[in-house]
């Protein structure tokens, strides 16, 4: 009798899971299903952005790409790049697309001084040449991926996007932050990819239309191709390969970055007919709208300095009392090589998340207390001591707080862009640097007085060192 209802029960079983078989299929079908409707989606809203980008009338200002030169002659491909760096006897990682250069002395030799400027954990990611203009703007649109996913703790840190020219060729390089690591267990793995696909799945990013799918592999269809490692330094496991994605919608992170941060970055009085609180400086790229009018503060700099006859090239540029850091954007779009910041720390704070997400890479900010006293060169890292001496400094509307800071007369600064606050008159001009010239002897090349945003009239100075 047992036995009888043993086989009765197996029977039923045998009949239950061929039913479930043809379910089984159907899940695994809608699973693929929906990993290249995913895909597909993002491949349209990808294309459909590149698009409206090309026909928006509104212009954002773009970090200036530098270039480094390469002494050689006869590199018209990776494989002739490549030949290179083996006979200068640099240590590289070959990749599909790529050749990765990692952190390492002797490549000062072959590359310059440059190199030297980078952060010593840079390394240095060369992708084949690219003539297509179109092409480039798409990878000047990866600096964004690049900030966002490091703001998210997935990347490491991007330096810098530069262009390596051998003779008529160009390469684009990602300077980035280098990782010393191991590959990571499944488990770590695949908690790490979680936090990536939840941001692929709640919109915010976006699969590049570029990336090859196999929808049979999960990792394949969020752009994953093994590249993580877990750093050695912290723990943290990192992706490496940010180029597979992209942000949905730039202007909605910068927006929202920028609204977050709005209380710590108002400063000064309130304005009845505005918010209680509002920017103090402009975020033209938004349209948000701020006491200081960023656009119309640089064209009245831009006009001092042509008169003076001074450019922000390669230049490092200190500013004191950055704010969100729109005067360092902006110097930045304008050549400069890198901009250093000072301000109160929750300022700063919200000022990185802002540059980062307007798609700047060479900057640092300091989170301080500022006062007369404050010794500004503890900060300021020694990579930098070669850049001091043609330095330019921005001294905008902080004098009344705490006068001169007495570290301008040991700063080898070779300009000062100073501006003054209400009721400073050009003709008082000399008389209000007296202090300042006692320091660090120095001429007034240019001068004006004017006014933006809701501020009112005051002066501004292109001050060259004697």
């Amino acid at each position: 009798m047992l036995i009888s209802k043993v086989r009765y029960l197996a029977t039923k079983i045998r009949a239950l899971l061929k039913q479930i078989s043809p379910l089984r299929k159907a899940v695994r079908e809608l699973r693929q299903f929906r990993i290249l409707l995913i895909y597909n989606t993002h491949k349209v809203i990808f294309h459909l952005r590149n698009i409206w980008n090309m026909v928006s009338k509104s212009e954002q200002n773009r970090q200036k790409i530098l270039t480094m030169e390469l002494p050689v002659s006869g590199v018209c491909s990776l494989y002739d790049l490549e030949k290179v760096l083996k006979g200068h006897g640099i240590d590289y990682v070959k990749c599909r697309n790529t050749l990765y250069i990692p952190p390492q002395c002797s490549l000062v030799s072959l590359l310059g001084e440059i190199v030297s400027l980078y952060p010593d954990n840079a390394g240095f990611k060369i992708l084949r040449n690219s003539e297509n203009l179109s092409e480039l703007n798409l990878l000047i649109d990866k600096i964004i991926v690049a900030n966002y996913l490091y703001l998210k703790r997935i990347t490491p840190r991007l330096y810098d996007l530069v262009e390596l020219r051998v003779e008529d060729t160009s390469f684009i390089v990602f300077v980035v932050q280098h990782v010393n690591g191991d590959v990571p267990t499944n488990s770590e793995r695949l908690s790490f990819m979680e936090s990536l696909k939840k941001l692929i799945e709640a919109r915010e990013l976006l699969i590049d239309s570029n990336v090859e799918l196999r929808p049979q592999e999960n990792f394949q269809y969020l752009g994953y191709n093994g590249d993580v490692l877990k750093s050695k330094e912290d723990k943290q496991l990192y992706c490496l390969d940010f180029q597979n994605y992209n942000v949905a919608n730039p202007k909605k992170l910068i927006r929202n970055i920028a609204i977050e941060g709005r209380d710590s970055l108002h400063y000064g009085s309130k304005r009845f007919l505005r918010r209680s609180k509002y920017f103090y400086q402009s975020i033209p790229s938004i349209g948000a709208y701020g006491r200081r009018d960023v656009t119309v503060r640089w064209k009245a700099i831009k006009r001092l300095m042509n008169e003076a006859d001074v450019n922000f090239d390669e230049k490092l540029v200190l500013d004191i009392g950055c704010n969100a850091g729109m005067m360092l954007s902006q110097a930045l779009a304008d050549g400069a090589w890198w901009g250093l910041g000072w301000d109160k720390p929750v300022v700063v704070e919200h000022a990185q998340r802002l540059l980062m997400a307007l798609g700047y890479t060479r900057f640092d900010l300091r989170g301080v207390e500022l006062a007369r006293d404050y010794q500004l060169l503890n900060g300021i890292h020694t990579r930098f001591s070669s850049k001091l001496d043609e330095s330019i400094i921005f001294y905008l509307a902080i004098r009344e707080y705490f006068g001169f800071m007495s570290v301008l007369g040991r700063i080898p600064w070779k300009v000062i862009i100073y501006e003054g606050h209400k009721g400073e008159k050009q003709a008082d001009l000399s008389n209000d640097l007296s202090e300042l010239y006692k320091m660090c002897p120095f001429s007034i090349a240019s001068s004006t007085e004017y006014n933006d945003g809701d501020s009112h009239e005051r002066t501004l100075a292109v001050l060259i060192r004697n």
